[in-house]
Formats: C-alpha cells, structure tokens, sequence
C-alpha cells in the first residue's frame, strides 16, 4: 500500500495525540495561518515563491517545531514498540527527560535517526504531495526527499534549522518555496501515520475510491466502517485514495 505500511498493530496501544486528532489540528492551524499570508501576495509563480518574508521566518520555525515533535510522537506509538529505531528515540527522550529534572541541558534527538526510522517505517522520502493552489507542472513535492549530504535532511530542514539557530544572518530563507514544502511535510506525517490516518478518515478527510466495474480506470468513492479501515491497514493489502487539506493532497494506491 502506498503511505502506509504497518505490522504488528498493538490493539491495545494508547490513544496518542495522533489518535485524538492533536496533531491534525495543530497542523491545520499551521495551514490557516499561511493561506492568510497567501491572501496579501501575488502568487508565488508570478516572481514571489523565493521572496522572503518576515511573517514566514515565524511559521517555518513553527512548522519544524511542528514536525520534530511529530516524529517523536510517532516513535512512542504502541505499535511501533518493538521497532529498534523509534526505541533509540524514546530512550533519547527518556534521558532528555531525566536531565531536565535534574536541572541539566536537554538531550536533542538528531533528525537524521528519525528520517532513518521512518524511512523505514514509512518510505517518506519518495512520498510525493499535491500542491493544489499550484499549476500541475509544478505542483508535485517530495517533502522528505533528502538534500543535505550528511543528515538527509530534506532542503526546508536545512532552512529551519538555519534560522532557529541564526534568523539574522539567515532571513532570506523564509520563502513561500520553503513554507510550502515545509508545511507539505507535515500534512504527509499526518496523512501516513497509522493512527492518524484513521483519524483522518473519522473526520472524512481520508476517502477511500473503488474502480467501476464496468471502467476499471475510473473510480467512484466508497464508505466502510472505520473498524473495516482499520483491518485493511493491519492487513498491508492495500487501498486507493487520498486525504486532503485546503492547500495539500495525497494519494493512496494499491
């Protein structure tokens, strides 16, 4: 199944922030605030996607914020508890966790494991996203494809990490480019995570398509209980798709 490939489903794992839809409306808010700064700038292809902007400086710190704190909440998720990558980030978490009691410097989890885990988990560097407020020629990300020769870090990482650590040298990273691709990230976090996307499809943000009988190519929607959902993802047999957000899409195929 594309996005979504999982064993060993605990089903007596705890409902997480993904599993009560925290996360998704953390990242709507995300959303929201850059369809409004979208409302007072041309668009992007008309000579602004590499404009930088104060107001996105803000957000982009928000996003990655967002999205390293999502990965962490992924690693703590029941189902993954016998996975050795996301037991390296819980134990890293562990012992942040511990220093910070004992009055000392919290412990960082590197973004390179956690791309490592959930490359493996998820393939999230060949997940591609649909920008829809975009022309089709351009309109096609890979959020997590890798840029940075070391970490692999995707290139809006490297942006975000830029400007946390020095936002006055590097301001000029803050464009609608690196905020699009940035918060196309976190929307596939979202729209690949087990519990989320179960979520997603109790809110009917996830649709399931089923092709016509008689038009194999074409494709009508379906509704199933969300237990029968549920036993598709434990099954990995797969299922065609897709979840959607004002700004962003993804597509599931079998």
């Amino acid at each position: 199944m594309e996005g979504i490939a999982l064993t060993d489903i605990d089903e007596k794992s705890r409902e997480d922030s993904f599993e009560q839809g925290v996360f998704w409306e953390l990242f709507r808010e995300l959303e929201r605030q850059f369809e409004l700064f979208l409302q007072y700038i041309p668009f992007p292809v008309l000579g602004n996607w590499d404009t930088c902007s104060f107001k996105l400086s803000n957000l982009i710190l928000s996003i990655g914020g967002y999205v390293d704190s999502a990965f962490k909440e992924m690693a703590r998720y029941q189902g993954f508890a016998n996975d050795i990558g996301c037991s390296k980030i819980r134990k890293i978490l562990q012992e942040s966790e511990s220093n910070i009691q004992a009055g000392k410097a919290p412990k960082t989890v590197p973004i390179n494991l956690c791309l490592s885990v959930f490359e493996k988990i998820y393939e999230i560097s060949h997940r591609e996203v649909v920008i829809k407020t975009l022309p089709k020629s351009t309109n096609i990300v890979r959020p997590f494809e890798p840029y940075h020769p070391k970490t692999k870090a995707p290139i809006w990482w490297i942006a975000y990490n830029e400007l946390k650590h020095d936002i006055g040298a590097k301001y000029l990273e803050a464009t609608p480019r690196i905020t699009y691709e940035a918060l196309a990230g976190a929307f596939l976090l979202n729209a690949i995570h087990f519990p989320s996307a179960i979520r997603l499809y109790n809110y009917d943000i996830l649709k399931i398509q089923i092709p016509f009988r008689s038009e194999p190519s074409k494709y009508s929607m379906t509704q199933i209980s969300c237990d029968t959902f549920q036993d598709i993802l434990k099954s990995g047999q797969g299922f065609s798709g897709f979840a959607e957000s004002p700004l962003f899409k993804y597509f599931y195929s079998q």
